[in-house]
């Protein structure tokens, strides 16, 4: 479970998403971990986000998540 819920709006593109939740986590000034934020990611994700996460990775949103937290941090900045 995330810390936090940061949702994408469903018609939001993903790098939007990325930068908008980026300049919250600066204003919240607290530090948090890569896997955090990757699972406040996942569980944020539109339909749109999930379905290319679902189609790009080997096993989907769960493959993904099987991968170390740098792997899924680099996945989500590309």
């Amino acid at each position: 479970m995330p810390i936090f819920n940061f949702p994408q709006f469903e018609h939001e593109p993903f790098l939007n998403y990325f930068l908008t939740l980026n300049a919250y986590r600066a204003q919240l000034n607290q530090n948090f971990e890569k896997w955090e934020i990757c699972k406040i990611i996942v569980v944020g994700l539109n339909s749109k986000s999930r379905g290319y996460v679902e189609s790009t990775c080997l096993g989907g949103v769960l493959g993904l998540l099987r991968r170390t937290q740098d792997e899924i941090w680099v996945f989500f900045k590309d």
